[in-house]
C-alpha cells in the first residue's frame, strides 16, 4: 500500500495515487488501492487514473535506445546509439559519416549531430632556389667591387689611366 496523503476521502476529496502508481482495478475514491505502474509505464503526478502512461518505444531497429534508467515517475527519451544521429524529424537515427580521403573530421558527431569533415589543409611549399636571383645577386656584387677598386685606384694615383675608350 502506498502513502495516499492525509485528509483524502473527505468532504468529496478522493484520495490521489503518487507518482509511479495509478488507482488499483478495485480502488475507490475514499481508498484507492494504489498499484504500481509496469516497467514500460509511468506516471509523473499524483492522480486518480485506472491505467498509467506508455513510456514511449525506442525501436532499436531504428537504432534508438532508452536515455534513462527505468523510473516508474518519470517519461523516458530516446536517443541515437553511439555512431549514429537524428534524421531532420528524427523518426530514425542514421550512421554518422565516414570523411572521405582527403578529408578529416573536424566535429565528431554526437547523437544529435553528424560527422563534419573539411579538407587536410595543404601544407605551404617549401621556398626553391632561384638561379635567377643569385646570379643577379653575384653581378651586383661585381659591380660594387669593380666601382670599389676603381675608386681606390684612383685615390692612389690620379694621374693613372685604368682604361681608355
Amino acid at each position: 500500500m502506498f502513502n495516499i496523503g492525509k485528509g483524502c476521502g473527505l468532504n468529496n476529496n478522493c484520495c490521489k495515487c503518487p507518482p509511479g502508481t495509478r488507482l488499483g482495478d478495485s480502488g475507490t475514491c475514499e481508498d484507492p488501492q494504489c498499484t504500481p505502474c509496469k516497467s514500460d509505464e509511468y506516471m509523473t503526478s499524483y492522480n486518480r487514473e485506472r491505467i498509467c502512461r506508455l513510456q514511449p518505444y525506442c525501436d532499436p531497429n531504428l537504432n534508438f535506445e532508452t536515455r534513462e534508467n527505468y523510473d516508474l515517475t518519470k517519461r523516458h527519451t530516446c536517443r541515437c546509439k553511439d555512431g549514429f544521429h537524428c534524421s531532420d524529424s528524427c523518426i530514425l537515427c542514421i550512421p554518422h559519416t565516414t570523411c572521405k580521403e582527403g578529408f578529416v573530421p573536424i566535429s565528431l558527431g554526437n547523437n544529435t549531430h553528424d560527422v563534419l569533415c573539411e579538407p587536410i589543409p595543404i601544407p605551404a611549399q617549401p621556398t626553391t632556389f632561384n638561379p635567377g636571383v643569385l646570379l643577379g645577386v653575384i653581378a651586383v656584387l661585381a659591380v660594387v667591387v669593380v666601382v670599389i677598386w676603381f675608386i681606390s685606384v684612383q685615390k692612389e694615383d690620379p694621374r693613372r689611366v685604368i682604361w681608355s675608350v
